[in-house]
């Protein structure tokens, strides 16, 4: 856990510790992107989290090959873009990229392969579009149509507020 007083960039050499499992810097003075050399950590790395820092770019697709990964905290920071479809996070718990300036709709992998979400906190974004994973970036304009919602029965905090969505909560994410 290091935080307070780290400022620069995340360093590449990164991926070289393919033992990593746990990834705390929040609540410093990171900036840049995140290295693509974190890709290589796709078997070890269970808990990513970046809070607070000064980090930007766009949600890189790749962290979708971080097949372990648990916990992803990448809230108050600066990406920019979309949700990337990271669709091989099946056992993701956490997901958190609040406090961003995040555009685009809900990717579908939340609704259909996260079935163990605890918690996702998505606030104070740019983001739009259904809440019930139909029309997102599927061309499917049915927001009525849940049949196709996952029921996510772990999640315990859904924080969505602060962005222009244009649908009520499904009742079949609330089941």
């Amino acid at each position: 856990d290091i935080t307070s007083g780290l400022i620069g960039t995340i360093p590449t050499e990164l991926g070289l510790m393919t033992a990593l499992k746990e990834l705390y810097t929040a609540v410093n003075g990171l900036e840049g992107s995140l290295p693509e050399t974190m890709r290589r950590l796709t078997n070890s790395l269970v808990d990513v989290v970046l809070f607070g820092n000064k980090l930007g770019g766009t949600l890189p697709r790749w962290l979708d090959e971080l097949n372990s990964l648990l916990y992803l905290d990448l809230g108050n920071n600066s990406f920019v873009g979309t949700i990337p479809e990271w669709p091989h996070l099946t056992n993701l718990l956490w997901l958190s990229a609040e406090q961003n300036k995040l555009t685009g709709t809900l990717p579908s992998f939340i609704f259909h392969n996260s079935t163990n979400l605890n918690a996702i906190l998505l606030f104070d974004n740019n983001l739009h579009g259904t809440l019930d994973g139909t029309n997102n970036d599927m061309n499917n304009n049915d927001s009525n149509n849940n049949n196709n919602t996952t029921q996510l029965q772990e999640l315990r905090i859904l924080a969505l507020g602060g962005n222009k969505f244009n649908s009520t909560i499904p009742t079949a994410l609330l089941s």
